[in-house]
């Protein structure tokens, strides 16, 4: 680096020669004593000879920082995350970025620094720490995305009967469930994406309005495939977009309303089937002692596209109790009764089940758990049977455990496997039902 003194008259100073080193230093006193502006031209001409030289990067970052240029701060970060000699480094300068975008107001740069952040991180505990920081952002951000992918083995991916006998508790008559009413094993890919906007309004009032699509499609195992020629894979993909708009309202400092409404589109086979609309409000109320107690009602309507489809209308209720978080973790109890209402026998029915879910408080060797067991129970008011109605009665059970493995997150996705379990007893055996899936996807590990 050559600088070149002031001159005087008609006489030319010597040419000043400074090594690497000292022109850092001297950038650092230009910072130090307020002149960011010459910094930034010692560092600039530094990098204009020698672009890898690290410490110059993280000077002009401070530089550009320091004289409120933050978009040429953040671009310089990306330029130094490429000149970091390590690991350790990306991480600090990934940290500096997220913070600088975030004065801005650039929430969405801000939670991806971090996600870069997480990835080169040295220890959990940092990772933990990024992960602490991400949420905090998120709050205040008013966008909201969310992301999955899993590949899933089943047993049954059809919901197909548990075997090929069709019987009725207290009738003589028995018949036979041809190849493709029975269970199919094969395996589901599943992939789902969500995004919503939040507006803040004034006297505790928040609105939001999002969409969401889903799908998942079914490819058969060979024994499905053998024993069931005449199956057609897409019969049992199933897909979903759905439009959203609610809000939530404090009442008191601890008592709130919210509300839901969303319209949407389903899909089966890749050809619409039908369209939803719902309305869902909840009373959400919180106890001295921490817990949550939430009352909600729910109408949904489902109109049919297809004409080999039927409507549907439903009436919801569910209670929800979320106690206080301990330290090994937090529970979730729930229970619901719900009254369909249809023209179709296959459909009108009424039910009502119970459940109940935990999440770890804290990842063990690496691994964040999470359990749900539950039960529901639905009664068809009448069931057409050689002629004869018969009341159809369905008794189910299922489980659910997940494990994902936080250590191991790239950019903040990690792995998860998840075993799922499911059977039903019903007094008619074709409705008679097991599954057993275990999936491996990737979900947001903050």
């Amino acid at each position: 680096m050559i600088l070149a003194s002031p001159t005087c008259a008609q006489t030319v100073a010597p040419v000043l020669q400074l090594s690497q080193n000292e022109v850092l230093a001297l950038a650092e006193t230009q910072l130090i004593s307020g002149r960011a502006d010459l910094a930034l031209k010692l560092v600039d001409g530094l990098l204009a000879t020698r672009p890898d030289v690290y410490p110059a990067h993280l000077i002009r970052i401070d530089a550009l920082r320091r004289l409120g240029r933050t978009d040429a701060a953040l671009r310089a970060a990306r330029a130094a995350w490429r000149a970091a000699p390590n690991a350790s480094e990306r991480t600090r300068v990934a940290r500096l970025a997220s913070v600088e975008a975030y004065k801005d107001g650039k929430t969405f740069q801000s939670k991806l620094w971090l996600r870069r952040a997480s990835n080169t991180a040295d220890t959990p505990a940092q990772k933990r720490g990024i992960a602490r920081n991400f949420n905090e952002i998120r709050r205040y951000d008013p966008w909201t995305t969310n992301f999955s992918f899993s590949i899933s083995p089943s047993s049954n991916v059809n919901n197909g009967a548990q075997g090929d006998v069709y019987s009725v508790d207290g009738s003589p008559w028995i018949g036979t469930v041809d190849a493709q009413s029975q269970a199919l094993s094969g395996y589901r890919i599943s992939a789902s994406a969500a995004a919503r906007h939040r507006w803040e309004k004034a006297r505790g009032l928040s609105l939001y309005t999002g969409v969401s699509i889903s799908n998942t499609l079914v490819k058969l195992s060979s024994t499905a495939k053998t024993d069931a020629p005449d199956a057609v894979e897409t019969d049992y993909d199933f897909g979903r977009i759905s439009l959203e708009f609610g809000g939530t309202k404090a009442i008191g400092k601890r008592h709130a309303v919210a509300w839901d409404i969303a319209a949407g589109r389903v899909f089966s086979g890749r050809a619409p089937y039908s369209d939803t609309l719902s309305a869902t409000i909840t009373d959400i109320r919180a106890l001295t002692n921490g817990s949550v107690i939430r009352n909600s009602l729910e109408a949904r309507g489902t109109f049919a596209v297809s004409p080999d489809r039927a409507d549907a209308h439903s009436l919801r209720y569910s209670v929800g109790l979320t106690p206080a978080k301990t330290a090994r973790g937090s529970f979730n109890h729930a229970a619901y009764v719900e009254r369909v209402f249809s023209d179709a026998s296959t459909l009108a029915r009424d039910s009502y089940g119970v459940s109940t879910k935990f999440t770890a408080a804290n990842p063990v060797f690496g691994t964040q758990a999470y359990f749900a067991i539950g039960a529901e129970f639905s009664r068809y008011e009448t069931y057409p049977f050689v002629n004869t109605p018969v009341t159809r009665s369905d008794k189910t059970l299922f489980g659910v455990a997940s494990f994902t493995f936080t250590d191991q997150a790239i950019y903040g996705f990690a792995p998860e496997l998840k075993i799922n379990f499911g059977q039903t007893w019903s007094n008619m055996s074709r409705f008679d039902t097991r599954t057993t899936a275990i999936g491996l996807g990737i979900k947001s590990a903050f």
